[in-house]
């Protein structure tokens, strides 16, 4: 047996992960002082939006993190991503400039976990059920 064979990938609660921690500071940042600053002097976009889109994004990176609606929590949150590229498509693609880079890599790893997408059967996030091991090749193996 290889050194680090395991009977289930890691890939999935990684890529969850890679979303849901950006998540949690982003949506304590739309709730917190600095963000609703933004919201009202910058955005132009309802302050209401604002308390809506953190308290989703929290709910999401809960779920994402304990893996519970994680599917239906990236729907919503790839909603949110291609909705907010307009408000950031004036200052260009890169994030050093306030651009929609980091929103397009979020939006593609919101797609991934919603549709399974490169994931293996049987993972966290896999659209079929749990991988099914064929004892009649163990048997086979064996004699």
């Amino acid at each position: 047996m290889p050194l680090f064979a395991r009977s289930r990938s890691t890939a999935p609660i990684l890529v969850r992960l890679a979303l849901a921690i950006p998540m949690t500071y982003h949506g304590l940042w739309n709730l917190g002082g600095e963000g609703t600053r933004w919201w009202i002097e910058q955005s132009g976009l309802p302050p209401s939006l604002r308390f809506l889109i953190g308290v989703s994004e929290l709910c999401a990176a809960l779920a994402l993190t304990v893996n519970v609606l994680a599917r239906l929590a990236a729907i919503g949150l790839f909603v949110i991503f291609v909705g907010a590229i307009p408000q950031h498509w004036a200052q260009g693609f890169s994030f050093k400039h306030g651009g929609w880079e980091p929103l397009l890599v979020y939006a593609l790893l919101s797609l991934a976990i919603a549709t399974g997408i490169g994931f293996k059967k049987g993972s966290s996030v896999s659209t079929e059920g749990p991988v099914q091991e064929k004892h009649s090749d163990r048997k086979e193996q064996r004699t």
